[in-house]
């Protein structure tokens, strides 16, 4: 069973393992490859391999950020899931140090 937390799925895009995530997988019996995930408020199977842990962090005013291996992912979330994303590539996160160097 994966660890509580959360994850970006291939074709999903951030979900989360719960606690009743973990009990459904208890319950169910599901097969080995795959576990159960929160998504846009229903808890749904998927396959194990299509799934990153992320490294999210609460930056302040509902704003958290996450890594994703590759980019940096800007969400906001009032405790309703994630409402907005912006995802940070190589290019526009080095445009956007240029710019904080600039102004501060």
């Amino acid at each position: 069973m994966l660890p509580i937390g959360f994850y970006r799925h291939r074709n999903l895009g951030i979900v989360e393992i719960n606690v009743d995530c973990c009990k459904m997988q208890e319950v169910n019996g599901t097969d080995p490859s795959s576990t159960f995930v929160l998504h846009d408020g229903e808890i749904k199977e998927v396959t194990k391999a299509v799934l990153t842990p992320l490294i999210r962090d609460y930056l302040g005013d509902s704003v958290y950020a996450e890594f994703d291996g590759n980019d940096i992912i800007l969400t906001t979330d009032n405790g309703a899931g994630p409402s907005n994303t912006i995802i940070l590539e190589h290019q526009v996160l080095n445009a956007l140090k240029r710019f904080m160097n600039r102004v501060l």
